[in-house]
């Protein structure tokens, strides 16, 4: 488009390399729902430049199950990469500023989501569940954390649908210092036996 975003209308295709310019504009934003819905498609290369990916840019890409995020990218929209169930991991650069709410949920086969360490807003921790930069606030877990999982004492808030579909997770502990859980963010998967809260309820 003239502004610089960049969608596609063929829902078959199977791998993408977006290039620097089309036409002669300057690719700078995957647009909002870009690429959603492209149930085909395993693979996407986004170019240096670009700074956004828009609100539902890939959603439901079913066998999407790797994608390059540039130096340039600065925003991540609200359920971005929501139903990726083939996505296996998402590295985020050190460059980004904004993530939007559940940006990875029900992305099954997500083992973990890391950021650069040089990140001034957001990080991760050794299980790969993805925290502001202070982890004072849960954002998302990858939807194949299994087992048990603390969340850190550091932690107040934890988002909406942070762990939702988590098949495998068994159990959670809370920390008292957590003050609100946003909806659905405790809604794991058949699998969770218990819920601990260390707090006054």
């Amino acid at each position: 488009t003239e502004d610089g975003a960049v969608s596609c209308t063929d829902k078959t295709v199977t791998e993408v390399v977006i290039p620097e310019y089309i036409d002669g504009i300057k690719v700078t934003s995957i647009a909002e729902n870009g690429f959603k819905d492209c149930t085909s498609l395993t693979s996407v290369i986004i170019p240096d430049g670009v700074t956004t990916i828009g609100e539902y840019a890939f959603d439901s890409c079913s066998s999407l199950t790797s994608i390059g995020l540039p130096d340039s990218l600065i925003s991540i929209g609200t359920d971005a990469f929501a139903y990726c169930r083939s996505l296996t991991r998402v590295d985020i650069p050190a460059s980004v500023t904004f993530i939007g709410a559940h940006p990875f949920c029900e992305c099954e086969n997500l083992t973990g989501i890391y950021v650069d360490e040089n990140n001034q807003y957001y990080s991760n921790d050794d299980r790969g569940v993805l925290f502001d930069r202070n982890k004072t606030y849960l954002i998302q877990a990858p939807g194949k954390i299994a087992g048990s999982y603390t969340v850190p004492d550091s932690v107040t808030s934890i988002g909406v649908a942070a762990f939702y579909e988590c098949e495998d997770l068994v159990s959670i502990d809370i920390p008292e210092s957590v003050t609100f859980i946003g909806g659905w963010g405790i809604d794991a998967g058949q699998a969770l036996r218990s819920i601990r809260f260390h707090g006054d309820a």
